[in-house]
């Protein structure tokens, strides 16, 4: 449920918590509390330190988005948009009519570009 809303609070306290389990085998301490100490204090230096880099990692798009395509087509003007490749695309159309077909040069950025006839 934590990985879900991107917290991460307990993440690093765990960490923590296996660190100083992990120095328990080595040094025994002398209380419980001391062990809890340390536990949270790794923790909150770890989260301080390392949480902002970590959600960026964990969170970030292992796809790659392409906001423009290249290539050329042929489009319809339908009700003040462009029908191109099955979908309606914005565009500047006012000097078209509907239901003209149209060259369609790219796509950039949910508009498509449209070529001029001369």
């Amino acid at each position: 449920l934590e990985i879900v809303t991107a917290s991460f609070v307990l993440f690093w306290f765990g960490i923590g918590f296996l660190l100083v389990a992990g120095v328990s085998y080595m040094y025994n301490f002398e209380e419980g509390m001391v062990q809890l100490a340390w536990a949270f204090s790794i923790g909150a230096i770890l989260m301080y330190l390392l949480r902002a880099k970590f959600v960026q990692y964990v969170m970030a798009s292992k796809e790659k988005h392409v906001d423009a395509l290249e290539g050329e087509g042929e489009g319809v003007i339908e009700n003040g948009k462009v029908f191109f490749r099955g979908t309606y695309w914005d565009a500047d159309v006012s000097e078209f009519n509907e239901g003209d077909r149209v060259t369609v040069v790219k796509i950039d950025h949910g508009r498509v570009i449209l070529k001029m006839e001369t």
